[in-house]
Formats: structure tokens, C-alpha cells, sequence
């Protein structure tokens, strides 16, 4: 029984916060709450807007489902158009790395270390570039892009209202679960995102 004690001790989790006090709420919280939430939904539906401007023009289509479009064209073209998006990929992030030294992104991180802080610019031009190359083949997840970029405006915005960083954080985590739920519409999905995943916590502020 020894060598398996590790299965009853408890496991610490990067998301959860550490025990504090309850946390209240300023005024300038929900003041920048509002523009947060707006900000979240422009960010998901414009970078929405850019993977199916950028679907139609690498698969040449204009109307009904990609799965379609792309099993038209041929084997060439589907090759050619993975090789140019990873091409530009690797070639625009080692730029912004060379000019910015950070591609940006991070969110996950920057919300479990309880700092808050991501780079805005480089944060939303790498949100710009991976629902690019997510457009043209890319193996990846379309939600994760307007997440990082929600959050990289909401932490910009709770710089702006002198936030705390445990108001910071939670803004951060409402901006990225607001995206998340404006791209899959699953509203509640992307609340539970927020308090289960992000925050680590169903305590009544959080909620």
C-alpha cells in the first residue's frame, strides 16, 4: 500500500487561489465591467469574421460547409496551403519575438499566477495570426484566440480603472470565458469555464 499513498494525498491545482478573505467588489469594477464585456464580444466576432474571410479564400469558396470545400480542391492545394501557413506562422512569430521579445498570449498563466498582466499588442496580433493559419488547416482550436485576446484587452481596460489584482484577474478570466461562450454560443459553459477552470473557485464573488 506505500507505493500507491500518492493516490490519497491531495494534489495542489495551479488555479485555485489561495485561502483569503471574501472579495468585495469596487465601484470601478463594475464600471469597467460593461466595456470589458463588449470588448470580449467584439474581439470573438472579429477574429470569427477573419477565419471565414480567410477560409473562403484559401479553399476558393463561397457558400456552405468547409469540410466540403476543402475536399473539392486537391491534395496539392491542401498540402500547399498547410506549407504557407506554416510558413507565415513561423516567420511573422519569430519577427514579433526579434521586435517585442513575446509572441504575447499566456492568458492561462497570467490569470493562475494571480499577476494579471499580458502584452496587448503582441497578444492580439498573435490572436490575428493563429485564427490565420487555424483558417487554412491548422490543426488547432478556434476558441483559443479570441480568449487571448479578450483578456489582453480586459487587463488593459482594468489597468485604466485602477483594479486591484485580484479584480484584475477576474476580469481577465470574465473577458476570456466571454469570448470562449461568444464563439461556441454556450453562455453558462463559459461562466462554469471562468469559476471552474480559470479562477479555480464557485465562491459567490467569483460567481
Amino acid at each position: 500500500m506505500t507505493g500507491l499513498s500518492w493516490l490519497t494525498q491531495p494534489t495542489a491545482q495551479p488555479n485555485v487561489p489561495p485561502a483569503r478573505g471574501p472579495l468585495v467588489h469596487s465601484t470601478r469594477f463594475w464600471v469597467v465591467l460593461a466595456p470589458t464585456a463588449l470588448v470580449a464580444g467584439a474581439a470573438a466576432t472579429g477574429l470569427k469574421l477573419l477565419l471565414r474571410v480567410v477560409e473562403h479564400a484559401a479553399f476558393s469558396y463561397h457558400g456552405g460547409e468547409l469540410i466540403r470545400a476543402a475536399a473539392s480542391t486537391s491534395a496539392v492545394h491542401r498540402v500547399a496551403t498547410l506549407a504557407v501557413a506554416g510558413a507565415l506562422a513561423a516567420g511573422l512569430w519569430w519577427g514579433l519575438r526579434r521586435a517585442t521579445g513575446t509572441i504575447g498570449g499566456q492568458m492561462t498563466e497570467a490569470i493562475w499566477s494571480g499577476e494579471g498582466r499580458m502584452a496587448t499588442a503582441p497578444t492580439l496580433f498573435s490572436a490575428g495570426l493563429s485564427m490565420t493559419v487555424i483558417a487554412m488547416g491548422a490543426s488547432m482550436g478556434r476558441e483559443s484566440p479570441p480568449k487571448e485576446a479578450a483578456a489582453a484587452l480586459a487587463e488593459r481596460l482594468a489597468r485604466w480603472g485602477r483594479l486591484s489584482d485580484e479584480e484584475r484577474v477576474l476580469l481577465m478570466a470574465c473577458a476570456a470565458g466571454g469570448a470562449w461562450a461568444a464563439v461556441y454560443n454556450i453562455p453558462f459553459a463559459g461562466a462554469a469555464f471562468v469559476a471552474e477552470v480559470l479562477m479555480g473557485s464557485l465562491a459567490l464573488p467569483v460567481v
